[in-house]
Protein backbone atom coordinates (compact mmCIF):
# COMPACT_ATOMS: atom_id res chain seq x y z
CA UNK A 1 0.00 0.00 0.00
CA UNK A 2 1.52 3.37 -1.00
CA UNK A 3 2.18 6.00 1.64
CA UNK A 4 -0.41 8.79 1.92
CA UNK A 5 0.48 12.32 0.92
CA UNK A 6 1.22 15.09 3.38
CA UNK A 7 -1.67 17.47 4.01
CA UNK A 8 -1.62 20.96 5.48
CA UNK A 9 -1.92 20.87 9.31
CA UNK A 10 -0.94 17.23 9.62
CA UNK A 11 0.74 16.49 12.95
CA UNK A 12 3.68 14.12 12.64
CA UNK A 13 5.80 12.10 15.02
CA UNK A 14 9.32 11.44 13.76
CA UNK A 15 12.22 9.56 15.29
CA UNK A 16 15.94 9.17 14.91
CA UNK A 17 16.77 5.64 16.05
CA UNK A 18 20.14 4.09 16.68
CA UNK A 19 22.10 1.42 18.47
CA UNK A 20 24.47 1.89 21.39
CA UNK A 21 26.08 -1.20 22.93
CA UNK A 22 23.20 -3.34 21.67
CA UNK A 23 20.50 -1.04 23.05
CA UNK A 24 18.11 0.78 20.74
CA UNK A 25 17.85 4.50 21.35
CA UNK A 26 14.90 6.59 20.18
CA UNK A 27 14.88 10.38 19.96
CA UNK A 28 11.46 11.83 19.09
CA UNK A 29 10.38 15.07 17.42
CA UNK A 30 6.85 16.38 16.72
CA UNK A 31 6.01 18.60 13.77
CA UNK A 32 3.04 20.34 12.15
CA UNK A 33 2.81 20.72 8.38
CA UNK A 34 2.48 24.42 7.53
CA UNK A 35 3.24 24.24 3.80
CA UNK A 36 3.36 21.39 1.32
CA UNK A 37 3.50 20.88 -2.43
CA UNK A 38 1.39 18.58 -4.54
CA UNK A 39 1.60 14.83 -4.01
CA UNK A 40 4.37 14.84 -1.41
CA UNK A 41 4.32 11.46 0.38
CA UNK A 42 4.59 11.31 4.15
CA UNK A 43 7.69 9.14 3.72
CA UNK A 44 9.54 12.25 2.51
CA UNK A 45 9.69 13.42 6.11
CA UNK A 46 11.60 10.31 7.24
CA UNK A 47 14.02 10.97 4.37
CA UNK A 48 14.39 14.60 5.45
CA UNK A 49 15.17 13.54 9.01
CA UNK A 50 18.09 11.50 7.66
CA UNK A 51 19.38 14.05 5.18
CA UNK A 52 18.66 17.39 6.86
CA UNK A 53 18.78 16.80 10.63
CA UNK A 54 20.84 13.64 11.23
CA UNK A 55 24.14 15.12 9.91
CA UNK A 56 24.01 17.75 12.67
CA UNK A 57 22.55 15.40 15.28
CA UNK A 58 25.61 13.11 15.09
CA UNK A 59 27.91 16.06 15.92
CA UNK A 60 26.78 15.64 19.55
CA UNK A 61 27.32 11.88 19.78
CA UNK A 62 30.08 9.33 20.39
CA UNK A 63 31.25 7.13 17.55
CA UNK A 64 30.02 4.11 19.58
CA UNK A 65 26.45 5.05 18.59
CA UNK A 66 25.12 4.56 15.08
CA UNK A 67 21.83 5.49 13.42
CA UNK A 68 20.15 2.91 11.23
CA UNK A 69 16.55 4.15 10.98
CA UNK A 70 14.55 7.37 10.80
CA UNK A 71 10.76 7.14 10.97
CA UNK A 72 7.61 9.18 10.47
CA UNK A 73 4.03 8.58 11.56
CA UNK A 74 1.09 10.91 11.02
CA UNK A 75 -0.87 11.09 14.26
CA UNK A 76 -3.45 13.72 13.35
CA UNK A 77 -5.98 14.09 11.77
CA UNK A 78 -5.92 10.44 10.76
CA UNK A 79 -3.15 8.16 12.02
CA UNK A 80 -0.97 6.20 9.63
CA UNK A 81 1.31 3.30 10.21
CA UNK A 82 4.96 4.12 10.86
CA UNK A 83 7.10 4.54 7.77
CA UNK A 84 10.85 4.13 8.05
CA UNK A 85 13.86 5.22 6.05
CA UNK A 86 17.27 3.58 6.27
CA UNK A 87 20.18 6.00 5.87
CA UNK A 88 22.66 3.12 6.06
CA UNK A 89 24.91 3.13 9.09
CA UNK A 90 25.63 6.67 10.25
CA UNK A 91 27.94 6.79 13.26
CA UNK A 92 28.30 9.48 15.86
CA UNK A 93 30.95 12.02 14.94
CA UNK A 94 32.84 12.32 18.23
CA UNK A 95 35.91 10.06 18.36
CA UNK A 96 35.50 9.03 21.99
CA UNK A 97 34.00 6.17 23.97
CA UNK A 98 30.38 6.59 25.04
CA UNK A 99 28.90 6.64 28.50
CA UNK A 100 26.38 3.80 29.12
CA UNK A 101 23.13 3.84 27.10
CA UNK A 102 21.02 4.89 30.10
CA UNK A 103 22.98 8.15 30.45
CA UNK A 104 21.77 10.89 28.13
CA UNK A 105 22.01 14.57 27.51
CA UNK A 106 18.84 16.64 27.50
CA UNK A 107 17.70 19.63 25.50
CA UNK A 108 14.54 21.18 26.95
CA UNK A 109 11.93 22.75 24.66
CA UNK A 110 9.20 25.17 25.62
CA UNK A 111 6.16 26.92 24.24
CA UNK A 112 4.54 30.22 25.21
CA UNK A 113 3.04 29.41 28.59
CA UNK A 114 3.78 28.24 32.11
CA UNK A 115 1.81 24.97 32.16
CA UNK A 116 3.50 21.59 31.88
CA UNK A 117 1.92 21.15 28.45
CA UNK A 118 4.22 23.94 27.26
CA UNK A 119 7.36 22.01 28.12
CA UNK A 120 9.10 19.09 26.47
CA UNK A 121 12.55 17.65 25.84
CA UNK A 122 14.64 15.49 23.61
CA UNK A 123 17.14 12.95 24.88
CA UNK A 124 20.57 12.83 23.24
CA UNK A 125 22.18 9.37 23.37
CA UNK A 126 25.83 8.41 23.18
CA UNK A 127 27.32 11.04 25.48
CA UNK A 128 31.11 11.00 24.91
CA UNK A 129 33.12 10.16 28.03
CA UNK A 130 35.29 13.23 27.46
CA UNK A 131 32.19 15.44 27.70
CA UNK A 132 31.36 14.20 31.21
CA UNK A 133 32.59 15.89 34.36
CA UNK A 134 30.96 15.25 37.74
CA UNK A 135 27.57 14.39 36.25
CA UNK A 136 27.51 17.36 33.91
CA UNK A 137 28.42 18.20 30.33
CA UNK A 138 31.74 19.90 29.81
CA UNK A 139 31.84 23.20 27.96
CA UNK A 140 32.57 21.38 24.68
CA UNK A 141 29.49 19.21 25.08
CA UNK A 142 27.28 22.07 26.14
CA UNK A 143 28.39 24.13 23.13
CA UNK A 144 27.67 21.22 20.76
CA UNK A 145 24.16 20.82 22.18
CA UNK A 146 23.58 24.54 21.91
CA UNK A 147 24.65 24.48 18.25
CA UNK A 148 21.94 21.87 17.55
CA UNK A 149 19.17 24.00 19.09
CA UNK A 150 18.13 25.76 15.84
CA UNK A 151 17.00 22.37 14.52
CA UNK A 152 14.59 22.24 17.47
CA UNK A 153 13.40 25.84 17.43
CA UNK A 154 13.02 26.73 13.75
CA UNK A 155 10.80 25.41 10.94
CA UNK A 156 12.20 22.64 8.77
CA UNK A 157 12.07 23.99 5.22
CA UNK A 158 12.82 20.95 3.09
CA UNK A 159 13.85 20.85 -0.57
CA UNK A 160 11.47 17.88 -0.73
CA UNK A 161 8.69 20.53 -0.95
CA UNK A 162 7.30 20.88 2.54
CA UNK A 163 7.73 23.06 5.62
CA UNK A 164 7.23 21.81 9.16
CA UNK A 165 6.85 23.77 12.38
CA UNK A 166 8.39 22.14 15.49
CA UNK A 167 5.67 21.60 18.09
CA UNK A 168 4.96 20.12 21.48
CA UNK A 169 2.16 17.57 21.49
CA UNK A 170 -0.57 17.16 24.10
CA UNK A 171 -2.84 14.17 23.64
CA UNK A 172 -5.01 13.59 21.77
CA UNK A 173 -3.76 16.09 19.18
CA UNK A 174 -3.35 19.58 20.64
CA UNK A 175 -0.09 21.20 19.60
CA UNK A 176 1.92 24.12 20.94
CA UNK A 177 4.44 25.91 18.76
CA UNK A 178 8.01 25.68 20.03
CA UNK A 179 9.15 29.10 21.25
CA UNK A 180 12.69 28.07 22.12
CA UNK A 181 14.94 25.50 23.76
CA UNK A 182 17.81 25.28 26.17
CA UNK A 183 20.63 22.76 26.52
CA UNK A 184 20.95 21.29 30.00
CA UNK A 185 24.37 20.72 31.55
CA UNK A 186 23.12 18.05 33.98
CA UNK A 187 23.17 14.54 32.49
CA UNK A 188 20.08 12.38 33.03
CA UNK A 189 18.99 8.77 33.26
CA UNK A 190 16.80 8.06 30.26
CA UNK A 191 13.39 6.63 31.07
CA UNK A 192 13.01 2.93 30.37
CA UNK A 193 10.18 3.50 27.91
CA UNK A 194 12.52 5.66 25.82
CA UNK A 195 15.20 3.03 25.40
CA UNK A 196 14.98 -0.41 23.85
CA UNK A 197 15.86 -3.77 25.35
CA UNK A 198 18.36 -4.66 22.67
CA UNK A 199 18.12 -6.77 19.55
Amino acid sequence: MPAPNLVLNDVLLTTIQGLLFGQRTITTFHWKVIAVGIDVPVTSVATAMATEILPDFVLMISEDWSCDITTVRRIFPGPTRTFSHSPGTVAGAIADDSLPPSVTGVISRYGNGAARTNRGRIYVPGVPEGWHLAGQLTTAGFNAYTSFRPFLDLPLVSPLDFTLDPVLLRRPATTTLIEGSIARKILRQQRRREIGVGI
